[in-house]
């Protein structure tokens, strides 16, 4: 009973400490240590974010593959077994809850979802935008040091019949629906983005964070869900 009584006092004090840390385990250690990591955490996605601010690091997604090798593929692009136009419950439910989730308060509807995958061998950081409660853009970020091949052998199985790719880099993949898979290399980085055409939303999701960054003062909003290994 003391026990208990002292364990609860414990999480109450880690929480006035952080209130955006949700302790999953009462074990002292293991909760500093998720408070220690939300304040990592939470610099490293605010600082990931800033790109989409504005609008106009979206704006070269959507023209990216311009200049890439095109290739038809008959299966429908869909990311992580969604379709553009889910919804972030839906996102929710096949995936689970989001390391983080943030917010622009000048574009409310424009949300970002972060999440990190183990694919196969690989760790990836993966990111799921939502404009007005739909998937129009996923993304995965795959180290430079990890060696790629199986991602390209998944893939070409996917999205080519198999058939192996004349080139994995600067690579843009093209359903009837005319949703795009761009593959690229940036900061070293392996690339993939899953991006929705099949409707202009993207474009006006673009619209409306230029907009809005002109005419108002701009504060984040930053939710830390849930800690996970460090970045």
């Amino acid at each position: 009973m003391k026990q208990s009584l002292l364990l609860k006092k414990i999480k109450k004090k880690i929480e006035t400490l952080n209130p955006e840390v949700i302790i999953k385990n009462s074990l002292v250690g293991y909760a500093f240590k998720a408070n220690y990591q939300s304040k990592y955490s939470k610099q490293y996605y605010e600082s990931a974010t800033q790109k989409y601010r504005d609008g106009s690091y979206i704006e070269k997604i959507l023209t990216l593959g311009e200049d890439f090798s095109q290739l038809e593929t008959k299966q429908e692009i869909t990311y992580k077994g969604l379709a553009f136009g889910a919804s972030k419950k839906e996102a929710q439910k096949k995936l689970g809850d989001p390391i983080a989730e943030y917010t622009f308060s000048h574009t409310p509807d424009y949300v970002v979802f972060f999440y990190k995958f183990v694919l196969g061998p690989y760790k990836t950081k993966a990111e799921i935008h939502f404009y007005k409660d739909k998937l129009v853009l996923g993304i995965y970020f795959f180290d430079a040091k990890q060696k790629v091949t199986l991602i390209a052998q998944s893939l070409s199985k996917k999205y080519n019949s198999g058939n192996s790719f004349k080139q994995f880099s600067n690579l843009c993949l093209i359903d009837s629906n005319k949703n795009t898979l761009l593959v690229t290399h940036h900061n070293f980085d392996l690339c993939l983005f899953y991006v929705c055409r099949k409707t202009p939303i993207l474009a006006q999701a673009v619209q409306q964070l230029k907009n809005k960054i002109k005419s108002e003062a701009t504060r984040e909003k930053f939710y830390l869900r849930k800690i996970e290994e460090d970045i």
